[in-house]
């Protein structure tokens, strides 16, 4: 893969990321405005998720500079994390804005844990098993 292709990828994929923090944040302007006044934290916070998710995570990708296919995994893992959080940050939000109180975004947010967890582990077994292999030779 050439060095132009794995920016090309961090680019679209800064651009993803921006564009989705920019439709969740008006998305919970909308919501909002035709919600009689009630208001949810959890989705004024809803767009905060691919925001810093998306700075964490491309900044593990120019710190390794091996680009995103060597750790695919990795970055599959992680934005399913950040996928559950607005999932589970949107589903509360609307629980809430209708008047009514449930846990229903609990599951949501253990599975982003298990999601991020595996991606940091997969990221740094990968660094492990790569020096392993350098010291071998």
């Amino acid at each position: 893969m050439f060095t132009s292709d794995t920016k090309t990828k961090m680019t679209h994929s800064l651009v993803g990321y921006f564009g989705t923090t920019v439709f969740l944040f008006v998305f919970y302007l909308v919501y909002k405005n035709f919600a009689f006044g009630e208001d949810s934290e959890y989705m004024r916070c809803a767009f905060m998720a691919p925001l810093f998710g998306g700075l964490i995570i491309m900044t593990f990708m120019a710190l390794t500079s091996k680009g995103m296919r060597k750790y695919r995994l990795f970055y599959n893992l992680w934005n399913s994390g950040i996928a559950l959080v607005v999932a589970g940050c949107l589903t509360k939000g609307v629980v809430e804005m209708s008047g009514r109180d449930a846990d229903c975004h609990i599951p949501y947010f253990i599975a982003a844990g298990v999601m991020f967890l595996a991606s940091v582990a997969v990221f740094f077994g990968r660094l492990s098993y790569r020096q392993k292999k350098i010291e071998q030779i």
